[in-house]
């Protein structure tokens, strides 16, 4: 539904507003009812809301002066104002000043509902554009605790398929060319790359602006990027009015993740002229195919070969020249990878919050980005060595138990086992080993042996019988393993056993 923040001094409207429209048969809500403007601009402060029905005159603070404080914040939320016919003038100033519309006193709610519904289909509240940008703006400037979207479910489910960057531009004067000029250059450029609607404004100030752009294709959002880039550019090469740096964070996809993308925008690689995601696919790849092996080395906890392999990465990154958001990118994922495996092994770890372990996006070097990460995983070794331990016990228990009943599965294997016990099949092979004395293999063949000598000694069933029984489709190969085991063939195991 469409919120609705009333602000009046009169509590007869007030009340009427508030309490005898039914808003929601017409899609609308109310979100707050104020007495002044001062009250209404609190009211921002920790809630939001999409139209504002507003009186003209107000103590403490009136309507004008409301919206032009609320419009620097949220320069998208329309104002609808009350007017009695004794302060038109105070009207054509509101209209001047950026109001949707103006209703007279006495109120006709049919009017209102009409001017309602023109603001929401011009201002693209029903198709929630205009309401993301808003909620953005909010949760990144407002709000200091976690993203809120609460009573906006629609537009998170709506962008949940969306890919978000954040693009900052930072100003730096040749000339005397106005800020002014600046920001207005910087819209004209994005406009060429991206409809109005796919971006949003989230900061201004006098070192420059940052942009948050997306769309719900990611190729769009790096084409369009792209094409911005390249047309400030060349705006700057023919004019030389002004110089300026372009920094950008990841593409990532969703909502919540757009706060990685701004953190990035501010700490990569300064790049004029090009975006900073042109990731190499070739390279992240070839980095990428050890990732298995470094996540398997840090779930059996040995610190020295993990930090050594680390080290291999980092070497390998800096040889490769891959840029600074690039290697960030990659250790993020390495990570989230480490963590979702800790809880695959039913080891959860106490994050307040993923910064204070991704603190890679606070660091400016490669030395520094990887100094931080083995700092990290050196304390959650640390801090999971008994739990790792005492589950470690209990899985290989388990495991052996199931090798117990199943042997005779043909296609028993340690990758089935490892799915069946819910642990990543390196990790179990490299922790069955240490804990058994030997590798998997060679206990379930163990374990299959020592039953065949038990139905060999007990029964009269064929060789034949006996080797598909305890997991063997091919007997020849059963006989070889048997007597690579006991030295003797099955059937010499039969005769010798039956004799005595």
């Amino acid at each position: 539904m469409i919120k609705l923040l009333i602000v009046d001094d009169e509590e007869t409207i007030r009340k009427g507003l508030g309490e005898f429209v039914p808003w929601n048969k017409y899609d609308f809500e109310v979100a707050g009812i104020k007495k002044n403007g001062l009250d209404a601009l609190d009211f921002f402060d920790s809630s939001y809301a999409d139209i504002v029905i507003s009186d003209l005159k107000m103590p403490l603070m009136d309507g004008i002066e409301l919206m032009q404080r609320v419009h620097e914040i949220y320069p998208q939320i329309p104002f609808i104002f009350i007017s009695g016919y004794d302060t038109f003038q105070y009207v054509q100033k509101a209209l001047n000043n950026g109001a949707f519309a103006y209703i007279l006193k006495p109120i006709n709610i049919d009017e209102l509902l009409e001017l309602l519904k023109k603001a929401c289909e011009k201002c693209s509240l029903y198709g929630g554009d205009t309401v993301l940008k808003n909620l953005l703006t909010r949760n990144f400037f407002i709000k200091n605790e976690n993203w809120d979207f609460s009573g906006y479910e629609y537009i998170k489910n709506k962008y949940s398929d969306n890919y978000f960057c954040v693009v900052n531009i930072r100003y730096i004067s040749k000339t005397n060319t106005s800020l002014f000029d600046f920001h207005q250059t910087i819209k004209n450029a994005l406009n060429k790359g991206f409809n109005e609607e796919n971006y949003v404004p989230i900061d201004f100030s006098y070192l420059g602006t940052t942009y948050c752009v997306f769309n719900n294709e990611v190729d769009k959002v790096k084409e369009s990027i792209t094409k911005f880039i390249n047309y400030l550019c060349q705006i700057d090469s023919d004019n030389q009015t002004f110089s300026f740096r372009i920094y950008t964070g990841g593409i990532y996809k969703g909502i919540y993740n757009i706060v990685d993308s701004y953190v990035e925008s501010f700490n990569t690689d300064a790049c004029k002229g090009m975006s900073n995601n042109n990731y190499d696919d070739d390279l992240i790849a070839k980095l990428t195919a050890n990732d298995d092996e470094i996540v398997s080395i840090l779930l059996i906890g040995n610190i020295n070969v993990a930090i050594n392999k680390l080290k291999e990465l980092k070497e390998n990154m800096i040889n490769s020249n891959l840029s600074l958001s690039e290697a960030r990118q990659y250790l993020r994922n390495l990570l989230r990878k480490y963590i979702t495996s800790l809880k695959e092994i039913n080891i959860d770890i106490d994050v307040s919050s993923k910064f204070e372990f991704f603190n890679i996006n606070f660091f400016n070097t490669i030395d520094e980005i990887f100094e931080s990460v083995i700092d990290n995983i050196k304390n959650i070794l640390s801090s999971t060595t008994k739990i790792r331990s005492s589950q470690t016990d209990f899985h290989i228990a388990k495991v052996k138990r199931y090798v117990e009943d199943n042997y005779s599965d043909p296609y028993l294997s340690l990758m089935s086992i490892s799915d069946i016990v819910g642990l990543n099949p390196s990790y179990l092979s490299t922790e069955f080993t240490k804990n058994v004395g030997i590798s998997f293999i060679n206990y379930l063949t163990d374990v299959r042996i020592e039953n065949a000598k038990i139905q060999l000694f007990n029964t009269g069933n064929k060789i034949t019988d006996v080797s598909n029984n305890v997991g063997y489709i091919n007997c020849t190969y059963f006989c070889t393993l048997f007597k690579k085991k006991t030295g003797m063939t099955p059937s010499e195991f039969r005769a010798i056993h039956n004799s005595n």
